[in-house]
């Protein structure tokens, strides 16, 4: 075998050499274009797709208008539904009043004061009640009533010279003797224990005599230290009655805010 010469192996190298050089020139320019390509794409692929955003914006607008005056007409209905309660609340407060108001006069009741009630401004409040801005010094003492409008909101419970705190009826664990009476007939009257459960004001112990029937008044029957006939709410539901009427259980509507007190008109046995 005749060996390659010199001349010959040089001239081999250099055509390999440029084959090579030659498949990477193209091999750049391949991907090259591709990249100009790509970029075509992409910048013809821009308008088309603002246009889709555009057209899809267009096609759900009369869904997306829809979805929104529902939302507003549900919230309308909710306040004009919030109205209606607030007055048939306010009207039946107008009404508690007019019966109380006729009792009393049956009963030659007025409301007895040693001394003139004392108007207090509440200054804060809390869980379970109001703190207010008289105190010892003005002549308020422990477990005095307080009215919040003309009904019956609570009791001093705690008592500084200055100030004092008024515990809220659904928040407090006395037992309040009361006196049950039917507006339609004020001579008709039943006895019976005011409880507190889980903040729901309850009528227990209720006389034999009387059969419970919802609507009745609830007043105080008065104590060594809280005054007779002082308004508490009236009976919205009977829980528990048997035939004999032995044991009857009634919830009493307490018609008194706690949130939207702002004074507190505490009175005199």
């Amino acid at each position: 075998m005749n060996k390659l010469s010199g001349n010959q192996l040089s001239l081999s190298a250099k055509w390999w050499l440029s084959l090579i050089s030659a498949l990477v020139l193209i091999w750049t320019g391949h991907q090259g274009w591709l990249a100009a390509v790509d970029r075509l794409a992409v910048a013809a692929k821009a308008p088309l797709q603002s246009q889709i955003y555009l057209w899809q914006a267009q096609l759900t607008r009369p869904w997306r208008e829809w979805r929104q005056w529902q939302s507003e007409r549900q919230e309308l209905l909710f306040l004009r539904q919030q109205l209606q309660t607030w007055s048939s609340q306010q009207a039946r407060l107008a009404e508690l009043e007019q019966q109380n108001q006729f009792l009393r006069q049956q009963q030659g009741v007025i409301l007895p004061a040693a001394q003139p009630p004392v108007l207090a401004r509440v200054m804060s409040q809390d869980q379970s009640g109001w703190w207010i801005n008289t105190g010892q010094q003005d002549g308020i003492y422990l477990r005095q009533a307080a009215l919040a409008g003309q009904h019956l909101a609570g009791r001093v419970d705690k008592l500084q010279a200055y100030q004092a705190h008024v515990r809220r009826l659904d928040q407090s664990d006395w037992q309040l003797q009361v006196l049950l009476v039917k507006p339609d007939m004020p001579e008709s009257t039943g006895s019976g224990v005011l409880t507190v459960h889980d903040q729901n004001l309850l009528v227990e112990q209720v006389s034999s005599s009387y059969l419970l029937a919802g609507g009745e008044l609830v007043l105080t029957q008065g104590e060594s230290d809280l005054s007779p006939n002082l308004s508490i709410g009236v009976v919205e539901k009977v829980l528990q009655t048997d035939d004999s009427a032995v044991y009857q259980v009634g919830r009493v509507w307490w018609p008194v805010e706690p949130e939207s007190v702002r004074f507190l008109l505490l009175v005199y046995p």
